[in-house]
């Protein structure tokens, strides 16, 4: 199943893609179509994952509403929980070590979706940062042995 989509708006001199809210809702569907096809494949479900990871991290997150900002930890918050327990049965010398960089690249990515959640300006934008919120906590509770208390900040 392919994550990306067939017509990007373009990349930035940072490598980054803009996409809008509408594609973000395309890549979430595609995502949760791949892994309702891979559940019980740990190997291929990863590889779902790491996709979507990867596309997360090429996104440009600039001033977009709240509808965007919640699909994007939709997707960032499925996908690092998916890999979380697919790490657990895929590695088991250097699991620690993978899920610390996982953890880290959470921290990025939310760091980057709240200071942007801020300057959403909506009447639900209290809901949209709750949502925010709450799928970060869900992902720091699969996490929290590997991560650290100083990261926790936005």
């Amino acid at each position: 199943m392919h994550l990306h989509l067939r017509h990007s708006r373009g990349v930035d001199s940072k490598g980054r893609v803009h996409i809008t809210a509408d594609e973000m809702a395309e890549i979430y569907r595609n995502f949760h179509a791949a892994l309702n096809e891979t559940y019980w494949e740990t190997a291929s479900n990863h590889k779902i994952c790491t996709d979507a990871m990867e596309t997360l991290k090429t996104t440009h997150i600039s001033k977009k509403n709240g509808r965007f900002l919640v699909l994007f930890t939709s997707v960032l918050s499925e996908a690092y929980s998916h890999a979380h327990y697919n790490v657990q049965e895929l590695l088991y010398d250097d699991r620690d070590h993978v899920r610390a960089d996982y953890w880290a690249e959470v921290l990025l990515l939310y760091k980057a979706v709240m200071a942007k959640a801020d300057k959403v300006h909506a009447h639900s934008k209290c809901c949209h940062q709750l949502a925010l919120l709450l799928h970060f906590a869900s992902l720091y509770s699969l996490y929290k042995d590997v991560a650290d208390e100083v990261g926790l900040r936005f």
